[in-house]
């Protein structure tokens, strides 16, 4: 949880102004890639690489 705790707060920074809404779900997809959905459905896969997070 606190890897997702961290992707979220990472990626929420990387706005002036979030555009997704809350967090709605937090779940494993079948690759192991995190993957968390937000309020308005729009869905994010995040992984820990170089160093940083990467979300696509």
């Amino acid at each position: 949880m606190e890897f997702a705790e961290e992707c979220i707060r990472v990626h929420m920074g990387a706005f002036d102004a979030w555009p997704y809404g809350s967090v709605k779900k937090i779940e494993v997809d079948g690759d192991g890639d995190l993957r968390i959905t937000y309020a308005d459905g729009m869905y994010w896969r995040y992984k820990e690489e170089n160093g940083g997070i990467t979300w696509w």
